[in-house]
């Protein structure tokens, strides 16, 4: 009975993981390393920080955009990351169609 119990527990386990887990290809993944130097490039012109002030992550996609939190570290560069630290971080949302940035966001 434990077996079949544990078997089910598991088994909705693995679905719910499956279901919440973003699937990515092999090209997918080399999108998204294009995509993060999009966001990048896009950092580096419109806010002039230096690379070891920022990280830039992949949240999610939405509609066909991509969703990059753009998380800036506090100074004087720490390791630990702040979201919305003061005001600075943001989403940056990247049509992949037009590979650009067309909309910040902030976060609340």
């Amino acid at each position: 009975m434990k077996e079949i119990l544990f078997g089910a527990i598991a088994s909705v386990f693995v679905f719910s993981a499956a279901i919440f887990q973003p699937s990515y290809s092999s090209t997918s993944a080399s999108a998204d390393k294009t995509m993060t130097g999009v966001v990048i490039a896009y950092v580096e012109r419109s806010r002039h920080w230096p690379k070891d002030a920022y990280s830039v992550q992949l949240n999610r996609t939405e509609n066909g955009l991509l969703m990059y939190w753009v998380v800036y570290r506090k100074a004087p560069y720490s390791a630990s990351f702040v979201v919305g630290n003061d005001g600075k971080s943001f989403v940056a949302v990247v049509d992949p169609a037009k590979r650009q940035v067309v909309r910040e966001m902030a976060f609340q």
